[in-house]
């Protein structure tokens, strides 16, 4: 679950954001790879929740457009970040309460990695 969801961010948010919120926001999840205990998952949390209120109005603001009334976030890589991670939350830390649930999906990746060889050759 932590593999998948911190490149996802990294990928939306870039190595190197512009924005401050951004920056904070890339910390965090880079810090989620390093979460082994249940007081580690609610610093962590902590951390998300406290990022969410300093940054609240820079994630909600929003442009509209004059002719057309529709409106679009401004900044939305980091809102996406941020929305993918509160979705997640429920489901981020079962590896904590279950020990046959895997941290990541390394395994299951290097598991299944000889079907990108046989997929490549196919098609070249």
């Amino acid at each position: 679950m932590h593999s998948s969801r911190t490149e996802e961010c990294k990928i939306w948010l870039t190595t190197n954001p512009k924005s401050e919120a951004g920056m904070v926001l890339l910390a965090i999840c880079n810090k989620l790879s390093l979460i082994k205990t249940h007081q580690d998952a609610q610093l962590w949390m902590k951390s998300i929740y406290d990022w969410y209120r300093t940054y609240k109005m820079y994630v909600e603001e929003k442009s509209i457009s004059s002719t057309t009334g529709r409106y679009w976030f401004k900044h939305k890589m980091v809102r996406r970040s941020f929305v993918l991670i509160k979705n997640a939350m429920p489901n981020l830390f079962q590896y904590l309460f279950n020990d046959r649930v895997p941290k990541s999906t390394n395994g299951l990746e290097s598991f299944f990695g000889h079907l990108k060889v046989i997929c490549c050759y196919i098609v070249e």
